[in-house]
């Protein structure tokens, strides 16, 4: 699952507008986080192995997340997919 965000500002105060990015790249972490912990805890388990295969991560630069304010929590199992 990949979660983007995309904030237009019209805002002539560049403190302003650093306060509202780095407010959202904040949101941006705490929502990834929260998403993978759900996705862990909803997860079944039998041996426990696709739970531990479960990732978060925000962007920039990231596997699956490549871009500024993008997150991503996805399975790195072959089966992942399927649940």
């Amino acid at each position: 699952m990949k979660l983007n965000v995309k904030i237009d500002l019209n805002l002539k105060i560049p403190e302003a507008t650093e306060k509202v990015a780095k407010a959202a790249r904040e949101a941006m972490k705490d929502t990834v986080v929260d998403v993978t912990a759900d996705a862990v805890k909803g997860s079944p388990v039998l041996t426990g192995h696709n739970r531990r295969s479960l990732v978060g991560e925000v962007g920039p630069g990231k596997e699956i997340a490549k871009r500024r304010l993008e997150g991503a929590v996805y399975s790195t199992s072959g089966y992942g997919g399927f649940l």
